[in-house]
């Protein structure tokens, strides 16, 4: 079963720094441009090694052609020491920076907290597009997920007493009036019968139309079903926000 983790974003004043620290305490340029310093350095050995063929006679082309082929066979040697020294001038850039920067080490840390809480939260929004993802989760995890996306949009959700008894998981005001909202999570596809309850359930409510949140998708019985009815079964990508703080649910 999929776990759910809640990431929590770094906060600059755990770190001891300020706005103002982070924005004057330059980041350590070698680290920054690491790849580019090592494509520099490759660059940099084929271009002697050219210019020492073409003193010894060698025309342009031949130059060209031995020196791409030298660095080419002498890569397996050299890409491993040009990272060690790459490694070595990142640490003596670090120490220099933190004896002229005094809250050098903990703006570094603040910046690496915050870089690893941005890749891991593009990894989770890529796991989220994943209806493998969706269809792992389990059934509270999923409503928590659905509800999570409407409130970002700025639906102002109300929650039933009971789900069992009330026969959906949320309503909201929505642009053309109330909707209830019912989550079915897994990966079967959602069967007729949650599309009778939920007729059932406008009728009791008053309510303006009813949605499914589902990454399974519907039978072919709820698809005629729900042609007939104001009903939708969605995929929870398909939310989508409008202006001033209301929201749809669009079909995809």
């Amino acid at each position: 079963m999929t776990k759910l983790r809640t990431l929590t974003r770094p906060r600059i004043e755990d770190f001891g720094i300020s706005e103002r620290d982070l924005a004057t305490t330059p980041r350590p340029w070698l680290v920054r441009y690491r790849p580019h310093n090592l494509i520099a350095l490759l660059i940099g050995v084929m271009s002697v090694l050219y210019v020492v063929m073409l003193d010894a006679g060698s025309s342009v082309s031949g130059a060209a052609f031995f020196s791409v082929i030298l660095v080419a066979a002498w890569a397996i040697v050299l890409v491993p020491v040009f990272i060690c020294l790459l490694c070595a001038s990142e640490e003596v850039e670090r120490r220099f920076l933190c004896r002229r920067y005094p809250l050098f080490e903990a703006c570094l840390g603040y910046r690496e907290a915050f870089d690893e809480y941005r890749r891991r939260q593009r990894q989770q929004k890529q796991c989220r597009a994943d209806p493998e993802w969706w269809a792992g989760l389990s059934s509270a995890a999923y409503r928590f997920e659905v509800e999570r996306r409407l409130n970002r949009l700025g639906a102002a959700l109300g929650r039933p007493k009971s789900r069992e008894t009330a026969g959906y998981d949320f309503e909201a005001d929505g642009p053309n009036g109330r909707v209830l909202i019912r989550c079915e999570p897994g990966d079967r596809p959602v069967k007729i019968g949650v599309g009778r309850e939920l007729v059932s359930c406008l009728a009791e409510t008053g309510a303006h139309r009813a949605v499914v949140v589902t990454a399974a998708g519907s039978s072919a019985a709820l698809a005629g079903f729900v042609s007939r009815w104001p009903l939708e079964v969605v995929d929870p990508e398909t939310l989508r926000c409008q202006a001033l703080g209301s929201w749809e649910v669009a079909s995809p």
